[in-house]
């Protein structure tokens, strides 16, 4: 509510797009429905590990579609049991 009266700085229209805002807030609210069925209907570590290959999946594709590439990717689990992609740039 507080940015709906700004404008852009360098061009004259709204500071929000509202366009891209109506395209993406379908998509979240179905996402999040989506995984909150998931989160109840599964144990919890078939959606870690559902989690942790989505994560992996898409790291990968941003590393080969990028012109840096990793020598290594080390996964790991933190203190609550979630797993945690290190990975060099």
């Amino acid at each position: 509510m507080v940015t709906i009266s700004k404008r852009h700085p360098n061009v004259d229209r709204p500071l929000i797009d509202y366009e891209t805002t109506l395209l993406m807030e379908p998509f979240a609210l179905v996402g999040s429905v989506l995984g909150v069925f998931f989160n109840v209907a599964f144990p919890e570590y078939i959606s870690k590990l559902s989690l942790s290959l989505s994560l992996s999946l898409s790291l990968s594709l941003s590393l080969s579609l990028s012109d840096t590439h990793c020598l290594f990717l080390l996964f790991s689990i933190d203190m609550f049991g979630y797993p945690v992609v290190r990975y060099c740039i």
